[in-house]
């Protein structure tokens, strides 16, 4: 693949952005591949998490390749900008995890915006700088970040091009931790087993449940949050973990439904 490197151990899968000369830009083909790599695991069994990071110590991603953005007509972006292959993971069933290793500027700040949970570096540095080409972010970051860190921050962030670090964006709820370089790939290892550790069914509907809370009422979302329980509730998965507790052992998760006689 190329500019993209993947891998699959004990039940995680991980992404590696792979154009360190280029720090890890993203091209068309590198999103898509990856949107493509994303729903296959989400066909199998073999992944339960995903973490995406970059190689190198310097990015994460700093962005799109901007002589192919260049490129680009109005049309071709409707049809395949990046917004489509950064929705794949935003909505990706799997727990997804960004490990950002440096910058992580437009598009690859939307890609971690994307992810369930961010960690990150020290000297990780976040920015959507667009509108400094004449145009905006468009993969998701005008709606991600107003989510994520409210409208003032959003835009001011948005508005200006403006960096922020990895401390700063800790204070805002952007990343949930920060690891000196040498412990991000054990952290984001250490963080995606937990929830490999966890229901299957149960990690997929609190995804969906949470998404409900940015998409919908409260109401909506808590009818959602009550028809999720209702379904955990009728699978195998929900007396195992009980018993677990109960028996005082580690639970071992099937995701199976239960049947009724």
């Amino acid at each position: 693949m190329t500019g993209l490197r993947t891998d699959v151990s004990d039940g995680i899968g991980t992404i590696t952005l792979a154009r360190p000369k280029a720090l890890n830009a993203l091209t068309s083909e590198v999103t898509e591949t990856l949107a493509a790599q994303i729903r296959a695991w989400e066909a199998s069994a073999s992944v339960d998490v995903v973490i995406v990071t970059g190689e190198g110590d310097r990015a994460f991603a700093a962005g799109a390749d901007i002589p192919e953005l260049r490129s680009k007509s109005g049309i071709e972006m409707t049809h395949r900008g990046m917004q489509h292959a950064i929705s794949t993971v935003r909505e990706s069933t799997l727990p997804t995890l960004a490990a950002v290793n440096g910058l992580a500027f437009g598009g690859g700040f939307e890609l971690a915006l994307a992810c369930d949970v961010r960690i990150a570096v020290p000297r990780a540095t976040f920015a959507l700088p667009e509108t400094g080409l004449g145009i905006i972010p468009g993969a998701g970051g005008t709606q991600m970040l107003t989510r994520i860190a409210g409208p003032s921050v959003a835009s001011h962030l948005i508005l200006t091009g403006a960096h922020m670090r990895a401390d700063r964006a800790y204070e805002l709820g952007i990343v949930s931790s920060i690891h000196e370089p040498e412990d991000l790939e054990a952290a984001a290892i250490e963080l995606a087993q937990a929830m490999r550790g966890k229901g299957p069914r149960a990690l997929r509907l609190a995804k969906a449940a949470i998404a409900a809370a940015h998409d919908t009422s409260m109401s909506a979302g808590l009818q959602i949050e009550l028809l999720a329980q209702a379904v955990l509730f009728e699978t195998a998965d929900r007396d195992e973990g009980m018993d677990a507790f109960l028996e005082r052992r580690q639970p071992h998760f099937d995701g199976e439904v239960r049947h009724h006689q």
